[in-house]
């Protein structure tokens, strides 16, 4: 993940440059099973909005340890979409 700064907002084509952008997912990972892609973007954790990398950490940290699923929003080329993704 990188943080989706108004440089690399434009240079996406991404008109609102508030979330971070995923820039690498590995075969086989729970993010590459829920269809996440490099230059999706994460707007969303559990319902909180990401505008950086911190809120994104901050996210995960609350978690409980027993919960196994996140629900993240996810925009590709405009469109918006929820995805649950297997974590720990």
């Amino acid at each position: 993940l990188q943080d989706l700064t108004p440089e690399l907002a434009r240079r996406l084509g991404i008109p609102d440059p508030k979330g971070v952008v995923v820039t690498d997912v590995r075969p086989n990972s729970p993010a590459a099973e829920a269809g996440i892609k490099e230059g999706d973007v994460i707007r969303e954790i559990d319902r909180s909005p990401v505008n950086a990398l911190e809120d994104v950490e901050k996210a995960m940290a609350r978690k409980p340890r027993d919960e196994k699923q996140v629900l993240l929003r996810v925009e590709r080329q405009g469109a918006g979409r929820y995805v649950v993704i297997e974590v720990g």
